[in-house]
């Protein structure tokens, strides 16, 4: 799980990159966590200013580049946050190349609305949109998600 644009329950240790419960202490040094910051709907957001927030979005890069699967809670992936869509894309590629891939979201977001903001992630009709998290592959299934979900499939 990562924090695009920073978490209010979230802290991380500067000195080892190591991020939790935002009232919590780090569990190599001992030290109090440092909250992490947060970026507002402003037109420019600079990203690189905080270490935190660099940290996870190369989490996002490298998470999105090696996903079988992944999940999107409650981002809409409008066009007006074109930093975030351009990074997401450049890691997930082309959604042609992802034709196993599945993406879920966990959203109040209608089909359409799904399929105007996000085609660039979704592999035909690979994708399911869920208003309940605990609906969801992750919720259910939240250690073995891609096995649990492909396991029916491949039975023979």
């Amino acid at each position: 799980m990562v924090f695009l644009h920073g978490n209010v329950a979230t802290g991380y240790c500067r000195r080892d990159g190591i991020k939790g419960d935002a009232r919590g202490y780090c569990l190599r040094c001992g030290n109090l966590f440092e909250w992490a910051p947060l970026l507002y709907p402003i037109q420019k957001k600079n990203y690189a200013d905080n270490e935190f927030i660099v940290t996870e979005w190369n989490a996002l890069k490298r998470g999105f580049s090696e996903a079988f699967m992944i999940t999107i809670f409650g981002y809409n992936g409008t066009k007006t946050d074109e930093e975030t869509i351009a990074a997401m894309s450049e890691a997930w590629g082309a959604s042609d190349d992802r034709n196993l891939e599945q993406t879920s979201f966990i959203t109040i977001q209608d089909d359409d609305e799904i399929q105007k903001n996000w085609s660039k992630f979704i592999h035909s009709h690979h994708y399911e949109i869920h208003s309940d998290f605990y609906q969801s592959w992750i919720a259910n299934h939240p250690r073995r998600t891609g096995e649990a979900y492909l396991e029916p499939i491949l039975r023979v």
